[in-house]
């Protein structure tokens, strides 16, 4: 080689390596610069205080993240760009489809390279190398092709020291970032890898089948594309692996593009940067969740009934708990205050990058699908509705594929239904990462076998549920792998998976010593499992010890024991009209404690609601009482409802008709003191109807005036009056009780009345009902605000809408108004007239449509 070449090299290889000379600019530098900042004094000190796991891993991926967007800021051009892959397996057909969008000269321009990414964008003719710190270098066509081919031959590995050109020449899609990856390249460099993420879409340029390319990690990089949604096609040979990827010809080339020619949201920062962040909160909250539930009531209860030997055990965890929840609150509460201020500074990194493009119709890119599906199971696992519910929505309006699975997923967290079509359309669906991660999710509406999940589990790449935990731990103990198996349950129980519990300790069988060595490590499920093998020797100390330290970390079968016995010792000596002390008190106040947390473990458990039910009445409190005996549906609890409505003398008024229906309920189901009740209550029921229609009757002749009277009886004439509640309202505001809004009101009723036996059904039943809200609402302090209110917001629209001739959304307005109040004063209305409502208003929907 002459000096002169030599010289020509070295000096084109200075300039490729001069970081200081070079054209950096990047465009976004003050808003980059101000979360760079953020990132490095403040969120990295508070994460190196925290006891978060991986944080070094955490911290270098936030950093990565925002090194990736460097090639924004420096090309902003490529802001809203379809980034679309030409796999340059076969150069010949690289050049075909070169040729088909640009020109003769770009196509060889750009197939000089056989190392680097290339990206071709529409614009003036122009060069440039980046360099391995991100420095862009204009480059001449000479020294562009001395870059790739004599540099090369002299041993210079272009791969370290340039991480891709940018070729800007003539084409005809003006929103296409066509990158080309040569035959050589390196998808598992940084950069390599990046790219590849960005990516919306590639074509595979292949005359070869697929187990005869050399570049393997590209192959299998490309093709794993496919598990996130990116469309993929092959111009070429289609053997192979390929078989099942769309082939498109030449004469297609140009029409696949044109349909991928649109702006996207590529430029998605802030979401990415808070998907690490969730991994933050996730830890904490589990954590304190955790320590908040070893610290709670349940655990000062279950000291109150321990025996010596086990007290000073659980107290010890108790204080150490305590200790570590303090410590753990405090650690979240400063890196939480930390994400806060560099998400915002992510956002407003973004936003300048965004409004490059403005507001037009922008599709989104397959990264942010990848971003936002991983947001929303983060969501999920955290059990953050409103998050995973945007989520949800920002795939939806995204087009992405997978939007049905999402919305099952969401349905089973809110505990709703879920189609059997959806569940078989999923069942159907060819596994890819995402979709076994949503089968895992929703193995209990699936109802695979139970080697199905563990096959699953064992494809998944990246663990990290406590159900893929388990599957995985069963996968391994299929196989024979024993130490793997335990490991994995252990990861499994750590996260939450009882049925990871029950497995270690059935692993451990009968051997002591490896159940003693679990109860040391404080696994409630060899605890219990130890209880009940020295209750079957009798030894009832011994097995009320390990009875409690399994209850003490809330392992829901001990703690049913324990409460129960608790219960019975509490409840044998009350009685209605026994005044409690404040032992007793505290004590049932303590049993309801451990009850209510046995509910939120096993919400279905009816005998512990209605024990719940139980210990409130005994408490006093009728009104929680009610609520607990309302969900369990049994013929006590109907019958104890009853007994509630039946008599004055509690938290509720008397209510006839509402005991009446209980005490059937009751009856119905066999409960045998339910039937002398219910005809009590009947009897009662006559004489109280014969009673309020001599009243009536009485008022009549002495020409006595509605609101004179509004409170006197429950059961108002169908000609006295618009309703109970209005002249309340209007003897509250001092308006006289012929003004032209009551007199309007009452011929509107009666109109109404004699034209529809549906509101005459509903004008009844107020008659019911309205005394007793009245009688309630004079009970409040502010009881004149109360109807002043009423009247303001409803009774004056009502009149409003009649003299305007809107006759139904002015019974409509009233009926809201009256839902409402029987709401907050716990009023019920008679179940036949719930459905008369809801038919009222199916007829307004049909009406007004």
């Amino acid at each position: 080689m002459s000096d002169e070449k030599i010289r020509n090299n070295i000096k084109l290889l200075s300039k490729l390596l001069n970081a200081d000379k070079s054209e950096q600019k990047n465009y976004f530098s003050e808003s980059r610069d101000a979360f760079y900042n953020e990132l490095d004094k403040n969120f990295r000190v508070a994460l190196e205080e925290s006891a978060v796991p991986d944080k070094t891993k955490i911290f270098d991926e936030i950093l990565q993240i925002a090194d990736d967007t460097e090639i924004l800021g420096l090309f902003p051009e490529l802001i809203g760009k379809t980034f679309v892959g030409i796999i340059g397996f076969d150069k010949d057909l690289v050049t075909q489809i070169i040729k088909n969008i640009s020109d003769d000269n770009t196509a060889r321009t750009i197939t000089l390279d056989t190392n680097l990414p290339s990206i071709l964008l529409l614009g003036a003719k122009d060069i440039l190398a980046t360099n391995d710190v991100g420095n862009p270098i204009t480059l001449s066509k000479v020294e562009y092709s001395a870059t790739n081919t004599v540099l090369w031959r002299n041993d210079v590995d272009i791969q370290k020291i340039l991480r891709f050109f940018l070729i800007r020449q003539p084409g005809i899609f003006q929103n296409i970032a066509l990158i080309y990856f040569p035959a050589y390249f390196n998808p598992n460099s940084l950069f390599g890898a990046m790219i590849l993420r960005k990516l919306d879409a590639a074509i595979i340029c292949t005359n070869t089948p697929s187990d005869k390319i050399k570049n393997r990690n590209l192959l299998d990089a490309v093709l794993n594309l496919k598990n996130y949604q990116v469309p993929l096609n092959i111009f070429g040979n289609a053997e192979g692996k390929f078989k099942d990827i769309p082939v498109v010809t030449e004469d297609k080339i140009s029409s696949v593009l044109a349909e991928l020619n649109v702006l996207r949201r590529n430029y998605l920062f802030a979401d990415s940067i808070n998907s690490r962040l969730l991994e933050i909160r996730r830890f904490y909250e589990i954590k304190i969740r955790q320590l908040e539930s070893d610290k709670s009531q349940i655990v000062g209860d279950l000291i109150k009934i321990t025996v010596d030997e086990t007290k000073n055990a659980v107290k010890e965890l108790e204080f150490e708990t305590r200790k570590n929840l303090s410590a753990a609150e405090n650690e979240f509460e400063k890196l939480r205050g930390a994400s806060t201020l560099l998400l915002d500074k992510a956002k407003e990194y973004e936003s300048e990058m965004g409004s490059r493009i403005g507001d037009g119709n922008i599709l989104y890119c397959a990264g942010t699908h990848k971003i936002w599906r991983k947001i929303f199971f983060q969501a999920v696992d955290l059990g953050d509705k409103k998050l995973a519910t945007d989520c949800v929505r920002n795939l939806q309006r995204a087009g992405d594929n997978y939007v049905y699975v999402y919305e099952m997923i969401l349905r089973d967290l809110n505990n709703e239904v879920i189609t059997y079509a959806d569940l078989e359309r999923l069942k159907n669906t060819p596994d890819s990462e995402f979709v076994r991660k949503a089968k895992i999710r929703l193995k209990d509406k699936l109802n695979f076998s139970e080697l199905d999940y563990m096959q699953i589990a064992r494809d998944i790449n990246d663990i990290e549920t406590p159900a893929e935990y388990y599957f995985r731990a069963k996968w391994y103990e299929h196989k024979g792998d024993k130490n793997s198996a335990v490991n994995f349950y252990k990861r499994a129980l750590n996260l939450g998976y009882a049925s990871a519990g029950t497995r270690l300790v059935e692993l451990a069988g009968k051997d002591l010593k490896a159940l003693q060595s679990l109860s040391d490590q404080m696994v409630p499920e060899a605890n219990f499992a130890l209880a009940e093998m020295s209750k079957a020797e009798r030894k009832f100390a011994a097995s009320n010890r390990y009875y409690k330290l399994a209850a003490a970390k809330k392992y829901v079968p001990a703690i049913k024991i324990l409460a129960k016995d608790f219960f019975r010792n509490l409840i044998k000596n009350w009685s209605p009209t026994r005044t409690l002390s404040y032992e007793e008190r505290r004590q049932l106040e303590g049993c309801v404690n451990i009850c209510e947390y046995i509910i939120s473990q096993e919400p279905d458990d009816t005998a512990v609601k209605e024990t719940i039910g139980d210990l409130y009445h005994a408490l006093g409190d009728e009104r929680r009482a009610l609520n607990w005996w309302e969900q369990c549906k049994t013929a006590t609890s109907y019958y104890n409802i009853g007994r509630l409505y039946e008599y004055q003398d509690g938290a509720f008024s008397q209510d006839l008709y509402m005991a009446e229906t209980y005490f059937e309920k009751a009856a119905a189901l066999g409960h045998n003191k339910a039937a002398n009740e219910l005809s009590k209550v009947r009897s009662w029921q006559y004489d109280n109807e014969r009673k309020a229609e001599r009243k009536v009757q009485k008022i009549k002749k002495a020409n006595l005036k509605p609101r004179e009277v509004v409170h006197e009886t429950a059961k108002s004439s169908s000609s006295d009056g618009w309703c109970v509640i209005t002249s309340a309202a209007c003897a509250a505001l001092h308006k006289p009780d012929d003004c032209a809004e009551l007199n309007t009101l009452r011929a509107y009723r009666d109109k109404m009345k004699s034209e529809s036996p549906l509101i005459a059904a509903l004008i009844e039943e107020y008659y019911r009902i309205a005394p007793l809200l009245v009688q309630k609402m004079d009970l409040e302090i502010d009881a004149e605000n109360i109807y002043s209110s009423l009247w303001k917001n409803s009774i004056s629209e009502t009149y409003r809408l009649i003299q305007d001739g809107d006759n139904d959304n002015a019974t409509l307005l009233y009926i809201e108004m009256v839902q409402n109040l029987c709401d907050k004063y716990n009023v019920n209305l008679k179940e036949d007239i719930k459905e008369k409502i809801k038919q009222f208003k199916n007829n307004f929907k049909e009406k007004t449509k």
